[in-house]
């Protein structure tokens, strides 16, 4: 058995001759194809979802990866399946939690990159509700007062509405 060692990328020919006997082989063609690129996670963007429960999403940008093939990343613990890359760009919807070293498999390589990425889901709308009895002697009526927490927060914007309901 003989070895060739780094060959580059191209055609070959080979012909093989018994040293003792004269006698030689047909010409034979060995096609050496190239090494295909790695692919390369070129960015991640992630969207916390807005609502308790609700999912998010990981955007990707992604370089030596054809579009249009179904792909598996993979990070520790998991995997998203089926992700469809179009443009250079995939999208995966991702509950809240760690992702950590995501990577992609394309070409038969792995990316090389090791991302880690955390969705953060906000806390559950809280109500928590102060009610003042009425007062018969003084005839004060009665209140509720509420206080709201939770939720998403907007920097200087109170965003809830709050509707009431008598039954």
């Amino acid at each position: 058995s003989t070895k060739f060692d780094k060959l580059l990328t191209g055609t070959y020919t080979i012909k093989v001759k018994n040293v003792k006997t004269e006698c030689e082989s047909a010409l034979g063609t060995v096609v050496v194809p190239a090494i295909p690129p790695s692919p390369v996670l070129a960015s991640v963007a992630q969207e916390n979802p807005k609502c308790y429960g609700d999912p998010g999403s990981i955007s990707f940008s992604i370089s030596n990866a054809p579009d249009g093939n179904n792909y598996v990343i993979k990070y520790q613990g998991g995997q998203f399946t089926n992700v469809k890359i179009t443009g250079g760009k995939a999208t995966v919807v991702a509950y809240a939690g760690d992702y950590n070293i995501i990577t992609i498999e394309a070409n038969g390589c792995i990316s090389e990159e090791k991302v880690n990425v955390t969705i953060t889901q906000p806390s559950v709308i809280a109500i928590t509700e102060k009610i003042t009895e009425i007062d018969l002697k003084s005839k004060k009526k009665g209140e509720i007062s509420i206080t709201i927490s939770g939720g998403t927060q907007f920097a200087g914007i109170n965003p809830y509405q709050i509707q009431w309901s008598t039954g």
